[in-house]
């Protein structure tokens, strides 16, 4: 909240200020001295405030307009010193009064008036210079019309401490140095100022013998770059001026000389020049200086940047001379010429010192080999000194007879059994060959080699035939083949050719019967190599199945036979099953079969079917089938009565309990005789 007061009387009492601070107050003022005051609170009762002094005229008259008046120095930012006077300058004006008839005072809020009138020349403009005290200034001109009217500007101007001297130095080139004519020298150095912007700084670059060479500007952080390619053939004090705004300085200097440099023409060794390891190279060149005769030249030959020589010229300008023993590489020579000066030339140039690759350390792969080897050849360890690849060419030789082969490998097609091959790798570091080295080889026997045996048929059974087949390879000739066959089960040995009849006498089921070949060659050299297979169980055979009766009622017992053979001589055991095929119904595994009209009927088939096992688990099965005969019911008693009878009774045939087997209903007819015969 805000307060305005005039004279300690407020006058506007809580004003709030607007959104951007401003406060305003509108108030009637009386003739007279005037103080205004701004007096602000913030929620804490926290207070600020302000004052302004302001005279009060009366109101003419007539209609007058108060004089103008407007600071042009100083300004605001820039930056004055207490110890240098500062320029007031002004222009007032008044639209009724001339600008002679007008009361000018210059006032600041900390120094208070300055003690200087200056009375406005007939344009209006004022001129005076203060020094003021260090701090930051409210400066006011103050201008009164004839009719006690006022005018007023200000600024604030902030005046530092005593001004300090810019610092500088020149950084390049160093003094002592030189340069030819000519050529563009860049001069660097520094300047800074602890009062303003070392950019703010003037700088000028000076000569003893040319005078002012140029100005320029040093960047933010002080560093001042000027080339300059027009200094005159002469040693010069070159010096670097920087100045403040207040003109004062730094001085800074360094003597430089300009001439003219001597000149070299590099005779030998030519660029890109070969030589090898213990050569004697030779060395040549030519120098002449425009100012110093070629044997007061001084001369430095450098190689790869160590001194080697410092042979210098002869009165003509000539220089020569050999150096041996050059380690190998590449060289970069630099020759440099000086004169007295300070002045240098150079030239340079880059040759070879080649030094021979080492002796290869040489193998040949396989060793011993065979002529199904493929001979490689393996050449290492020849090392070059100046680190070039090296690489490798062959040559081999035969029984000491050249080949024409010439890579590093021989194909087997080539090769026979007894030959010696000599393989010679030459090391070569893209120069140059080096010693050569070599290695031999004999190319021994192949062994044969068995690569797949087999049994057929597989696996066999105790009464059959089988083979034994080989597949063997063997470069050198075709070896002989030899067969053994073994009962490994019972160690017996049991035929000596590659095809074998097995009985059971020879081998029993589950025997491991095994297959043995040998190979050998000319040299004597064998392979040998087995399989084995398991002998398979024979199974039996059945030959006959047969059921008694062959024609069987309903009530009779019926009993299934088989005959079987085996070849293994097992003995077998049988299981029987009896179905009635006409119904479709089991009967059972029982043998001998007990049949009742239960589970057959006349006219039923009754099969027997028969499995057959040896010890080994082998089987076969057979069946037989019968038909089943009706059975005739059985024969009943019978009596007449009465008897005795007479002529007089009536007979009657009695019959007794009857019935069939089959279960059949059974149907009684009557047949009487007499005397035996029928009636």
């Amino acid at each position: 909240i805000a307060y305005w007061y005039a004279n300690n009387t407020i006058v506007c009492p809580d004003v709030v200020p607007s959104e951007n601070g401003t406060v305003t107050c509108e108030m009637t003022f009386f003739p007279g001295e005037q103080q205004i005051t701004l007096e602000v609170k913030d929620p804490q009762t926290a207070a600020g405030s302000a004052q302004i002094q302001i005279l009060v005229t009366e109101q003419p008259t007539e209609e007058t307009y108060p004089p103008q008046a407007q600071i042009t120095s100083p300004q605001t930012g820039v930056t004055y010193y207490s110890d240098q006077k500062i320029n007031f300058s002004g222009i007032v004006s008044d639209e009724e009064d001339s600008p002679e008839d007008l009361a000018v005072v210059w006032q600041s809020d900390l120094d208070g008036s300055l003690p200087f009138t200056p009375q406005p020349d007939t344009s209006g403009n004022i001129v005076d210079a203060e020094y003021l005290s260090e701090g930051e200034h409210l400066i006011r001109l103050s201008v009164t019309d004839t009719t006690g009217q006022m005018g007023t500007d200000s600024l604030i101007v902030k005046v530092g401490p005593p001004n300090t001297s810019p610092a500088c130095a020149i950084t390049s080139p160093t003094t002592g140095s030189s340069g030819t004519f000519g050529e563009v020298v860049y001069f660097t150095g520094t300047a800074t100022d602890p009062d303003i912007p070392a950019a703010t700084l003037q700088v000028i670059w000076k000569s003893d013998k040319d005078g002012d060479l140029g100005t320029t500007t040093p960047n933010s952080q002080g560093e001042i770059n000027f080339p300059y390619g027009d200094l005159s053939i002469d040693t010069h004090i070159i010096t670097l001026v920087v100045k403040d705004e207040t003109d004062a300085e730094c001085i800074a200097d360094i003597v430089y000389t300009v001439g003219t440099p001597p000149s070299i023409v590099l005779n030998n060794p030519q660029n890109n020049d070969l030589f090898h390891e213990g050569d004697t190279v030779s060395f040549s060149a030519n120098v002449t200086d425009g100012e110093d005769q070629p044997d007061l030249l001084t001369v430095d030959w450098e190689i790869n940047g160590s001194p080697v020589s410092n042979q210098g010229a002869d009165s003509t300008g000539l220089i020569q001379f050999s150096l041996g023993n050059l380690s190998a590489g590449n060289q970069q020579l630099v020759v440099t010429v000086t004169d007295s000066d300070n002045l240098t030339a150079t030239a340079n140039t880059s040759f070879t010192i080649n030094a021979l690759p080492s002796q290869p350390t040489v193998s040949i792969s396989p060793n011993p080999a065979s002529t199904t080897d493929v001979l490689q050849a393996l050449a290492t360890d020849s090392i070059d000194p100046e680190g070039n690849l090296v690489t490798y060419t062959y040559e081999w030789l035969k029984n000491g007879t050249t080949t024409g082969v010439t890579t590093s490998n021989v194909t087997a097609n080539l090769t026979q059994k007894a030959e010696t091959w000599t393989v010679i790798a030459t090391p070569n570091d893209g120069l140059t060959n080096g010693p050569s080295g070599q290695t031999s080889v004999t190319i021994a026997n192949t062994s044969p080699v068995i690569t797949a045996i087999s049994i057929q048929p597989n696996p066999p059974q105790t009464n059959q035939t089988v083979t034994c087949t080989a597949s063997i390879t063997d470069p050198d000739e075709l070896p002989t083949i030899s067969y053994l066959w073994n009962n490994q089960t019972t160690g017996q040995q049991l035929a000596t050719s590659n095809v074998l009849q097995l009985t059971n006498t020879l081998v029993s089921v589950g025997d491991v019967l095994e297959c043995v070949v040998t190979a050998i060659d000319n040299d004597g050299a064998t392979a040998s190599d087995s399989t084995s297979v398991l002998l398979q169980n024979t199974s039996p055979i059945i030959t006959e199945v047969s059921i008694t009766p062959l024609q069987p009622a309903t009530n009779s017992v019926l009993t299934c036979s088989y005959i079987a053979t085996d070849d293994d001589g097992d003995q077998t055991t049988a299981t029987y099953q009896w179905t009635n095929h006409t119904t479709g119904v089991s009967l059972g595994s029982t043998n001998p079969l007990q049949l009742d009209n239960q589970i057959v009927s006349p006219n039923d088939e009754v099969a027997c079917i028969v499995v057959a096992t040896d010890s080994n688990g082998g089987s076969d099965t057979q069946s037989s089938s019968v038909f089943i005969s009706n059975t005739p019911p059985q024969t009943p008693t019978l009596s007449i009565s009465p008897n005795p009878a007479t002529t007089t009774d009536n007979l009657q045939a009695n019959v007794g309990t009857t019935f069939d087997l089959d279960g059949d209903p059974v149907q009684i007819e009557y047949e009487w005789l007499k005397d035996g015969n029928t009636t």
